[in-house]
């Protein structure tokens, strides 16, 4: 018995070691090119690549020397005994599978002689999925509800902080109405201006809420239709702006922006209220809003040097005492049990904000003496932009939207017709940015990388079978899964995304495995004297349960993330219904394609063989 176990793991590892070294190297090929890949696509996959690389070189590893060993000390020829539940099951999954393997067996041969129905339906069957994949949406990666909603809303300019107070009132009214009190946690409203990071872009004008959603098993509604209620309380709110902050308050783009490019600001802006107003048609375009705010009314010192270097005055001089007048300055310092606090001394309100009261300001001269501000300085009011924004050194004023009900690529689609419709003047550059921008970026680089994965993949089953008709055989299991990515994708209303991409990349290393154990073993059986349908039949029927058992294993590992167990589950679901719905069409096809295309390549093979030695015999 030990020598016969000996025998076995030594014959089983010697029939499918070339398969298991190809297939462990072709899908570690298919990884390489993601990782050259720039920008935020390449950072987030990068961790994945480098952890499936180097667990799949261990297993490799493992694989050869140690399973085959492990299995000649360790493994036994078990009996059939009835008072065994657990090998009565065994014995009845494996009359199920050898029923299933005489059906197949069946199929087969039925396909076998009908090789042209066969591969014209699978034509029609691929042709057809390209025709679905149009049909799918397009997004740059799935909206995941974080539980967080970030509402940035802008009053009308110029509105002092006192109304600003009574806006953050009327707002909290709106949460608590809109959204049940087991659905969030918290909520947190500022108003006014603010320092540190949280400063760039307000004014006394600007308010931000944070609403912390409880978890999404304590709630009844996504994060998502909660924005779309606020949405329609916001809308009634006369003169407030709005945008809902989409992955935290550190993004600064919107789904897609329009930016006008061109130094006349004025200009730029006209256009962009023209583009505005068409895109406010579009349904599903929601949050649409110009990144140039609002002027605001503001005084402005104009001081005059000559005057100035008359009374010995310096603008910081001055500028201090305009400051210590309208902004204060501390004075003192109060102390009450321990703490400190500071004494600000400025004017009173009253005279702060008043043209004709800045006026009497006075300041105090190196010689003695005193004048007002007035006898050095002219003040007028005007409006001032709140800020510049450039590109390339260039000004551009833009129009961002978020999406609500409708994919990224048809919304990308009618804004590019609303572009073309629109009369745009040879000195302003249009372009769309944003995240239809990265969109575009991460479809064009993986695109590559596929390509990439490809010529790797082939070139790495060409070194190891040393031809160059069998990898070309066997990278027709690609085809083959694409029908079945695009369908899956379409029956559970998954948009193709760029975690649908990365997950079609891996199945051009993962559906070759299958095409590499059939063919190996196919091989094995030519070289031990079987006819061509004889050893395309016996090797199908024989690697069947491990062409099914390896699909399997993956197929029910990506389960979990397909159907999107846990919270942030939604990013990557799309990677794995690409796997799932690709390697299911690929195994299944793949047992009847890949025999039908080693037949007729082989039989091709052999009509040329036989052409080029008639020729050679007609010469001599």
């Amino acid at each position: 018995m030990d020598k016969n176990r000996f025998d076995a793991a030594e014959n089983g590892t010697s029939e499918v070691g070339l398969a298991i070294t190809v297939s462990t190297l072709t899908t570690i090929s298919v990884f390489l090119p993601v990782l050259f890949v720039p920008n935020i696509t390449g950072q987030l996959f990068k961790d994945m690549v480098l952890t499936i690389t180097f667990s799949l070189l261990v297993s490799l590893i493992v694989a050869i020397p140690l399973v085959p060993l492990m299995s000649a000390k360790i493994l036994k020829i078990e009996q059939y005994n009835p008072a065994n539940k657990i090998s009565r099951l065994k014995n009845r999954i494996g009359d199920w599978l050898n029923v299933m393997t005489e059906k197949y067996s069946r199929l087969l041969h039925w396909s076998i002689s009908h090789k042209k129905s066969v591969l014209i339906t699978v034509f029609v069957m691929f042709v057809l999925s390209i025709g679905l994949a149009t049909m799918l949406g397009g997004e740059f990666l799935p909206k995941s509800d974080q539980g967080l909603i970030n509402v940035i809303l802008e009053s009308p300019s110029g509105t002092p902080i006192e109304q600003s107070r009574i806006y953050a009132y009327k707002i909290e009214e709106i949460v608590k109405e809109e959204i049940d009190k087991d659905d969030f946690e918290s909520l947190s409203i500022f108003y006014g201006e603010r320092e540190g990071f949280g400063a760039f872009g307000t004014s006394p004008s600007t308010l931000e809420i944070f609403i912390k959603l409880s978890s999404m098993d304590k709630r009844k509604h996504s994060q998502f239709v909660l924005q779309d209620r606020l949405r329609e309380r916001f809308d009634k709110l006369p003169g407030v702006t709005y945008t809902f902050q989409e992955g935290g308050a550190f993004t600064t783009e919107k789904d897609i922006e329009v930016k006008i490019i061109g130094f006349d600001v004025e200009g730029a802006r006209a256009i962009a209220n023209e583009l505005k107003s068409k895109m406010e048609r579009v349904k599903g375009l929601v949050d649409i809003s110009l990144n140039a705010k609002e002027t605001t009314p503001e005084l402005q010192v104009h001081l005059n040097k000559d005057l100035l270097n008359h009374y010995n005055l310096s603008t910081v001089q001055v500028a201090g005492n305009i400051s210590t007048a309208i902004q204060g300055r501390v004075a003192s310092q109060y102390r009450e049990k321990g703490d400190e606090y500071n004494v600000y001394v400025r004017y009173s309100k009253e005279f702060r904000n008043k043209k004709e009261l800045l006026e009497q300001v006075e300041l105090s001269l190196p010689t003695g003496g005193r004048i007002k501000l007035k006898d050095v300085a002219e003040i007028k009011e005007e409006q001032s932009s709140p800020t510049i924004f450039r590109e390339n050194q260039s000004r551009f004023v833009s129009i961002g939207c978020g999406l609500s009900g409708i994919d990224l690529t048809a919304a990308v689609k009618e804004i590019k017709g609303i572009i073309a419709d629109t009369p745009i003047p040879s000195e302003y550059q249009v372009i769309i940015g944003g995240t239809a921008e990265d969109q575009q970026e991460a479809f064009f680089y993986l695109a590559l990388a596929f390509i990439a994965a490809i010529i790797l993949v082939y070139m790495i089953m060409a070194s190891q079978f040393e031809s160059l008709i069998d990898p070309f055989i066997i990278m027709f299991t690609v085809p083959l899964s694409i029908i079945g990515v695009f369908i899956f994708l379409a029956i559970t209303g998954t948009s193709f995304s760029v975690m649908a991409l990365v997950g079609f990349v891996m199945l051009v290393g993962i559906a070759v495995n299958n095409g590499i154990v059939l063919v190996d073993f196919m091989n094995q059986q030519r070289k031990k004297g079987m006819e061509l349908i004889e050893a395309v039949e016996y090797s199908c029927r024989a690697r069947i349960r491990p062409v099914l058992m390896t699909a399997l294993t993956t197929i029910l590992g990506m389960i979990p993330l397909a159907v999107e167990m846990g919270e942030g589950a939604e990013t990557w679901s799309p990677l794995a219904r690409a796997v799932i719905g690709g390697l299911t069409t690929t195994t299944a096809l793949t047992l009847i394609v890949i025999p039908i295309l080693y037949i007729k390549f082989e039989q091709t093979s052999e009509r040329v063989k036989k052409y080029f030695r008639e020729r050679r015999n007609r010469k001599k």
